[in-house]
């Protein structure tokens, strides 16, 4: 390890690697930008639940069920709660919308927590046990990692993440309920006679609150206890007076701030890529144009700051030739790094995709406008990025496909790669987007040289045949 001290930098290195450098921070919080909040109360809803009724007894030849032993409880159902609305692999069964704390300034890619947390409403206790808080309740602790979990039990979890989504501080809740647990024997009919089995109303679900429990012996015909019989309905009702719902009161300190900065500017100094923002438009195909605009995110002002624009669009309500004639960013004309336009046999469909890129220095946010040369019939895909400091402004290789296959790249060392494609099935590697119409797109960093992306796709064909547009630049 070396110590580098002189009147401009201060600077400790091991094996040529920087483990430090005062010039060029890792990172910095931004305090005039903290929000904070006291007594902010947290609500976890009721899990989804049914009810189980367990009876068993052993028949005696004439209809009679001897020794009939009977237990009602509450069962919880598998669940998977967490925001639909930021769901692309739909992982989620029951909605809980994200809570949005306060805004997060442009281009902030990370967050520093300081968090106490102490549990107001208990959930019902799991089988007797109680669920206590994970977390020591009342003191204040440092949110490392940004997510949290709260409540454990044998088969429920419940946690939040707080994170930065579309320009503002976000906190997510999860909630979940596993499988029904090995050794829960749920009779197939729902209706067992002399067989020891558990039944359900609606749907199996693993035991979570017990309401009763008797052993009993059948002395007539009509003294039955199985589900459904006047004795189950009389002596078991099974109401559900369970609630598994939990509310927390939350104190906070959040300072979003940025990685890699220049701590007088608040700005990265050294080289530095961002996703900003995306859409996928769905803007009604009997109102189609040739010209669209966007308002972008494009983090903090720099000299070294440049803008791309990842775009798949196409038209598919006249037999008009299609694809993106010129882009601006900002008021700045942008460069075309690659595009591939392609339409189908009968020349009554196209699409295009692209990647455009332009310098921007100056503001936080800008205007995309995306010209074609017909109109687009709508369903634009857009995808922002930001970069500082690279050593170039044009791309060190690109690449198109209009066809199955896969793409490799000549990349340079601390760089990045981009790509897009439309009308494919799948993109392999790290895939940070997918959406409608079979679009993905994805980056990656190249530390050292010779990354290669492998990309097998292929038409989709039904209603919309037209050939898969595939893109790809890299730039360091």
């Amino acid at each position: 390890m070396t110590f580098d001290a002189n009147a401009s930098e201060i600077k400790l290195t091991k094996s040529g690697v920087t483990i430090f450098d005062a010039t060029n921070l890792p990172g910095a919080t931004i305090p005039s930008a903290e929000v904070t909040g006291s007594g902010f109360v947290l609500t976890f809803p009721d899990m989804r639940k049914d009810n189980a009724y367990y009876h068993s007894g052993a028949s005696a030849g004439d209809g009679l069920h001897r020794n009939e032993y009977m237990a009602a409880y509450i069962t919880m159902l598998p669940q998977n709660w967490g925001p639909t609305a930021d769901d692309p692999g739909g992982v989620y069964t029951d909605d809980l919308p994200d809570i949005v704390l306060g805004p997060a300034p442009a281009g902030a890619d990370f967050l520093d927590i300081r968090l106490k947390i102490t549990r107001t409403a208990d959930p019902t206790p799991l089988l007797g046990d109680t669920l206590p808080p994970v977390l020591p309740q009342g003191k204040t602790m440092p949110l490392l990692g940004q997510s949290l979990l709260l409540e454990e039990g044998p088969n429920f979890k419940r946690g939040i993440a707080l994170l930065i989504k579309d320009g503002n501080i976000v906190l997510r809740r999860f909630q979940s309920a596993s499988g029904v647990l090995e050794g829960l024997n749920y009779s197939p009919t729902n209706s067992p006679a002399t067989n020891a089995a558990y039944t359900y109303k609606t749907a199996p679900g693993n035991l979570c609150y017990i309401i009763a429990a008797d052993y009993h012996q059948t002395t007539s015909s009509t003294d039955i206890w199985q589900r459904g019989s006047a004795n189950q309905l009389a002596n078991y009702p099974m109401t559900d007076t369970t609630n598994y719902g939990s509310t927390y009161s939350l104190d906070f300190t959040i300072a979003p701030g940025y990685f890699n900065v220049d701590p007088t500017i608040n700005a990265p100094t050294a080289k530095a890529m961002f996703h900003t923002w995306d859409i996928y438009d769905t803007a009604p195909a009997a109102s189609p144009g040739t010209t669209w605009t966007y308002s972008v995110p494009i983090g903090l002002p720099a000299a070294s700051r440049r803008v791309y624009v990842m775009i798949g669009s196409g038209n598919s309500i006249t037999s008009t030739s299609f694809d993106v004639s010129s882009v601006t960013i900002g008021g700045v004309a942008a460069t075309k790094e690659a595009g591939v336009a392609t339409n189908n046999s009968g020349a009554t469909a196209y699409q295009s995709s692209s990647i455009w890129s332009a310098a921007v220095p100056t503001g936080t946010s800008a205007s995309v406008v995306i010209t074609y040369t017909s109109n687009a019939t709508g369903f634009n895909f857009v995808v922002a990025f930001v970069s500082y400091n690279l050593a170039s402004g044009t791309h060190d290789d690109a690449e198109t496909r209009s066809s199955a296959g896969a793409m490799s790249l000549a990349t340079a060392a601390d760089g990045f790669a981009l790509s897009f494609g439309r009308n494919i099935t799948s993109m392999s590697g790290d895939t940070l987007g997918a959406y409608s119409y079979q679009s993905f797109w994805r980056v990656g960093l190249t530390p050292t040289t010779g990354a290669t992306f492998s990309t097998p796709i292929a038409g989709i064909g039904g209603s919309f045949p037209v050939p898969p547009t595939l893109v790809a630049a890299a730039f360091h």
